[in-house]
């Protein structure tokens, strides 16, 4: 399995794209009173598309948030790790078109 990092810059701006994705997930686990008990727990991370948690090397684990691609084993897929406001983050999975897309490579 292939994973990269990109190091997200200081002045990083998500895409529309991703900004609207963000906020509707956002929303999503404001108002789920599962994920509150959650948050006073502790930090917690949750996937951008879904509730549904996928075990570690599915298919689903590596299919692209934002174009649904499956990227295989062997293919470079990029996962990035966004703060919530409040104590949590989302992990959005990204195939290579569209991780270039969202974090430009310099």
């Amino acid at each position: 399995m292939t994973e990269h990092a990109r190091i997200l810059p200081p002045n990083y701006e998500p895409t529309a794209w991703l900004r609207e994705a963000i906020d509707r997930r956002t929303a999503e686990l404001a108002s789920d009173p599962q994920i509150a008990t959650a948050i006073e727990a502790g930090v917690f991370v949750t996937a951008l598309m879904t509730d549904k948690p996928s075990p570690p090397g599915s298919r689903e684990d590596r299919t692209c948030d934002r174009c649904r691609t499956y990227s295989g084993p062997k293919d470079h897929f990029t996962t990035l790790l966004v703060r919530l406001p409040f104590p949590g983050g989302l992990s959005i999975g990204l195939c290579d078109a569209c991780a270039d897309k969202e974090v430009p490579t310099p």
